[in-house]
Order: structure tokens, then C-alpha cells, then sequence
């Protein structure tokens, strides 16, 4: 398994091709995070790239199983740019809701 940092890193490439209209390449990194989605930090890299290529439902989905999961980075949703897209989504919100993030 290529760990943590490996997805990360992954996903952020992704993220970033998506953000600048590559979304053809930011889908097949998304496929190749997808094989390593049951990795403990995989759940928010892949909301990343689902935020960016404008995929709010299936970022939100992503966060719940990192809610469950208890990946490490769901402590920063509430503040994490990459997730900005998702601020005022329903599922985002009762997600910090039942985070107690909430402001």
C-alpha cells in the first residue's frame, strides 16, 4: 500500500487539476485514490477532488465515511479551503452539526 501521504499527495494533484479544468486527468488520479479509499485519510482527500470537480454529493458522502472512519482530517473541515464549495450544503452543515463545529 502506497499510505497515507502517497493519497494525499494524490489527491492534491487531483484537486488542483480539477480546480484548472484538467478534469479528464483529475478523474483518473480520482480512480487510483478510488483503490485506496479505505485507507484512514483517504475520506477527505477524495471530498477534495469531488469538491473540485463540482460534486458536492459525493464530497459529502466522502465526509461521512471519514466521520465514521475517524479520519485525522475532519477536525479541519469547518476551515479547510478546499472544502469552501460545500459551506453552505445542507449534509456539510449537519455534518459540523453532529461534529460540534458549529459556530
Amino acid at each position: 500500500a502506497p499510505g497515507a501521504k502517497h493519497v494525499e499527495a494524490t489527491a492534491g494533484l487531483a484537486y488542483a487539476l480539477a480546480r484548472g479544468g484538467e478534469t479528464t486527468e483529475a478523474r483518473v488520479l480520482l480512480a487510483e485514490l478510488s483503490a485506496h479509499s479505505d485507507e484512514t485519510r483517504a475520506a477527505v482527500s477524495l471530498a477534495w477532488v469531488h469538491t473540485a470537480l463540482g460534486e458536492p454529493e459525493a464530497a459529502i458522502g466522502w465526509l461521512e465515511k471519514g466521520y465514521v472512519r475517524r479520519d485525522p482530517w475532519m477536525i479541519w473541515i469547518k476551515v479547510d479551503p478546499r472544502l469552501e464549495p460545500l459551506r453552505d450544503h445542507p449534509g456539510f452543515l449537519k455534518l459540523l452539526s453532529r461534529m460540534n463545529l458549529m459556530p
